[in-house]
């Protein structure tokens, strides 16, 4: 803004008042001195590189972790050992998500635990945690709620409901079958 006006009234007063017409140009050097000092502290700068790259491996090893537990859970359904393998990813991916400090990641590890626990027949286990991971992300203010973790945990639910009557019909028919044979 200053520089403007001193242009400005440079130019009325010299160059448009000029007695044989002609135009010149004007070359104005300015030099501004900086009066607080800038120091670059290299050791911050290192530690903070250190951090972000830390933190971009962290997220990598976290997508990494996340399909390739999401396969193992698809077919712990079907097999005990991938639902094993599952549920020991999902503690890694915990692990990563306690050192990225994000409380809602931590939360879904959890549930993910859950659901290999419910593929394990394990279900008193995944139905604490998966009431506590509910209570904790209900008891955070609206505006902190993450729609998607409640979805997560009323989906988790259902699916340990229908695990758990699933287990109980299968084996009552097994003893049902069995009864039959003996009184044969």
């Amino acid at each position: 803004m200053v520089l403007q006006y001193l242009l400005q009234r440079w130019k009325t007063k010299y160059v448009d008042n000029s007695p044989n017409g002609t135009r010149e140009r004007l070359m104005i050097l300015w030099k501004l001195k900086d009066t607080v000092p800038y120091i670059i502290d290299d050791r911050w700068c290192l530690r903070m590189n250190r951090c972000a790259q830390e933190r971009q491996h962290l997220d990598t090893s976290m997508s990494w972790l996340s399909t390739l537990g999401g396969a193992c859970s698809a077919l712990g359904d079907y097999d005990a050992k991938f639902a094993e393998r599952a549920g020991k990813i999902s503690v890694q991916q915990l692990e990563i998500a306690v050192r990225l400090g994000d409380p809602m990641a931590v939360s879904r590890c959890r549930l993910y635990a859950a659901i290999a626990l419910i593929q394990k027949h394990r279900f008193r286990m995944a139905k604490s945690i998966i009431r506590r991971e509910y209570r904790w992300v209900d008891s955070l203010p609206s505006d902190l709620q993450d729609p998607r973790l409640i979805r997560m945990c009323h989906g988790i639910w259902a699916k340990l409901i229908y695990e758990k009557n699933y287990q109980h019909s299968y084996y009552a028919q097994e003893d049902q079958h069995s009864s039959k044979r003996r009184v044969s």
